[in-house]
């Protein structure tokens, strides 16, 4: 049950109770069946229930204020677990979903941004292990080199890997050789966390994941730092292109409780796009070469969920940016900001997470914190506008922190937060296929060579083969077997993975 809704249910039978003890005791005092002496004292203390009553009854007035104010805990209380659209779902079930082919928009040697190639989480690798040893992974381990804390995920570009991490009182982003491991360069910037709330870890690190495109790599902080560097390191640096402190030029409204700016950048053609979350500007696109900006648009809180770009048949000349704010889901031009269409999502603390899934005219989203998946058409109008309509919403399915995968009409995650299941999801319906019970511990994951490797919180991996109405497990090895920090999402470039948690880097070889 949200927070929320305890606290206005709390207001209200609290109120009810001391107006009701106030009235009983208040009646009392009015008796005429006693002495004068004991009628003197009744009448003495009769103003104490009074304001009993008057406490009572203001906190039950607060408390349907606050249900006025915050209708969405109701409708959340009483929504069903699980809502469908037949119409909308035999349409679906009409189409047609081909299983990925890898077709990567950079080489195949390439991991340059969050969830690969393809910002989908399908890695186009092949001939990969089709199993692991018993022993595990140990002999197939190329390097391990130490690295700060955080839970930004590497990327792999021109035989370099990136990734971010703090050393007190600086995130730095760094480079290695990615087939040595050895430090090529690195950037650097003081970070004061003044925003973060480190209650629950907020001083871990950065969790955003670096993107490069051509010769520019840009890393965005937990502090809200923006950095332009040049790709090619240089005398054992990554020079500074340009740099904007976004909480200064788009000051936020920060929800309650805050766990920094997680937003992965998204490269989309000369444009840098991020979402700092601001009555000025809760989207923002930069010219990615210069730094200023080109557009902004909605004026939304923030939330942790990283944009995504998509060309849907309903609208083909349209470019959009697919974003999840903390308030809502919507579809932005890509050239101009314009607003093209919308579709309201909130959770709990503003906790909207997972990136987009788009496939088509549907957009798939899924949170945690009671919220559950929704699965939203986009249609073009009579008057030409596009709209966003649910096709099911189910809560039997939330993601927490991970992004799931979608492979054909299968959807691979993680159902819950503690515990959480491996979980294959039917992309058309929303009920569950299968789910791996306790066998494989809450994690992420990416999906390549016709298996998942997923990564838990652990710190182990485990290879997952999905079949038609269940899965065999292919392999375990626990690559950090003491990590306390283990969430960031594994890299895959010219068969070999890159892992990390908060103290070091791993390049393990997977080719057969």
């Amino acid at each position: 049950m949200p927070a929320m809704l305890w606290i206005q249910v709390l207001l209200i039978l609290v109120g009810l109770c001391l107006g009701v003890w106030g009235l009983l005791r208040l009646l009392e005092t009015m008796r005429l069946n006693v002495s004068d002496e004991e009628r003197r004292h009744l009448q003495a203390v009769r103003w104490r229930y009074v304001l009993l009553m008057g406490l009572g009854d203001t906190l039950v007035v607060f408390g349907i204020v606050l249900i006025i104010l915050y209708p969405q805990a109701w409708r959340e209380a009483f929504r069903p677990a699980e809502w469908r659209d037949p119409e909308r779902i035999e349409r679906l079930r009409q189409q047609e979903f081909p299983e990925p082919t890898g077709q990567a928009q950079a080489t195949d040697s390439a991991w340059p941004g969050w969830l690969g190639p393809n910002r989908n989480g399908i890695s186009p690798e092949r001939g990969l292990l089709e199993s692991w040893p018993e022993a595990g992974l140990k002999e197939r381990e190329r390097w391990r080199v130490p690295i700060g804390s955080g839970y930004s995920s590497p990327i792999v570009v021109a035989g370099r890997v990136y990734v971010m991490d703090y050393r007190k009182p600086h995130e730095r982003l760094v480079c290695f050789d990615a087939a040595t491991g050895q430090l090529l360069g690195e950037c650097s910037w003081r970070v004061e966390y003044r925003d973060v709330d480190t209650r629950w870890g907020g001083d871990y690190g950065p969790r955003a994941t670096p993107v490069a495109a051509g010769k520019l790599v840009y890393a965005f902080g937990a502090d809200g730092d923006l950095v332009c560097c040049e790709l090619e390191p240089r005398s054992g640096q990554l020079p500074v292109v340009w740099r904007k402190q976004l909480p200064k030029l788009f000051p936020p409204e920060l929800p309650g409780t805050w766990w920094g700016w997680s937003i992965s950048p998204l490269v989309a053609g000369d444009l840098l796009i991020v979402i700092p979350g601001s009555p000025k500007g809760a989207v923002v696109a930069f010219d990615r070469i210069t730094g200023e900006v080109r557009w902004k648009a909605l004026a939304d809180k923030p939330a942790y969920s990283s944009p995504v770009l998509a060309k849907m048949p309903v609208a083909p000349e349209r470019e959009q940016v697919i974003v999840l704010t903390a308030v809502q889901l919507a579809g932005l031009d890509k050239q101009t900001g314009e607003v093209l269409w919308t579709f309201p999502w909130t959770t709990q603390y503003d906790c909207n997470i997972a990136t987009p899934i788009v496939s088509g005219n549907y957009v798939f989203i899924s949170t945690d914190y009671g919220a559950g998946s929704a699965l939203v058409e986009i249609t073009r109008q009579a008057d030409g506008q596009l709209r966003a309509e649910p096709v099911y919403q189910t809560r039997n399915y939330q993601n927490h922190f991970a992004t799931s995968v979608l492979v054909g009409d299968r959807l691979y995650g993680f159902h819950g937060n503690t515990p959480a299941v491996l979980t294959c999801l039917d992309f058309r319906t929303g009920q569950t296929i299968w789910n791996a019970r306790r066998e494989v511990d809450k994690g992420c994951l990416l999906y390549a060579d016709g298996r998942l490797i997923v990564f838990t919180e652990n710190g182990e991996l485990v290879l997952v083969e999905p079949t038609k109405d269940s899965y065999v497990i292919r392999g375990r090895y626990r690559v950090f077997p003491d990590s306390r920090s283990t969430w960031a999402m594994p890299a895959l470039a010219d068969g070999r993975l890159f892992v990390r948690d908060d103290r070091e880097l791993v390049c393990l070889d997977l080719r057969r």
